[in-house]
């Protein structure tokens, strides 16, 4: 997004600024992982949970999928495989 103002970006998105502070949440704590074959922004929560952030994605049905949605709550299973 592009934004021509003569009003300062700190005045802008100071309101973001707040949330993200007051939640203490901090902007690198934003992880891109690949889930259901889709690339998405997520912030940790607790345990594999993760809660999606945004949809990184060119393919417009990428962003009709509701298991994927920003805000949602997914959760991820980490297997491992044994190696010889």
């Amino acid at each position: 997004m592009i934004i021509y103002s003569i009003i300062p970006n700190e005045y802008i998105f100071s309101e973001q600024k707040y949330f993200l502070e007051q939640n203490n949440i901090s902007e690198s704590n934003y992880l891109q992982i690949e889930y259901m074959g889709e690339t998405l922004e997520v912030s940790p929560m607790s345990n594999n949970c993760f809660i999606v952030n945004r949809i990184i994605s060119t393919n417009p049905k990428s962003f009709l999928k509701p298991q994927i949605q920003p805000g949602k709550v997914i959760t991820l299973g980490f297997q491992v495989k044994k190696t010889i």
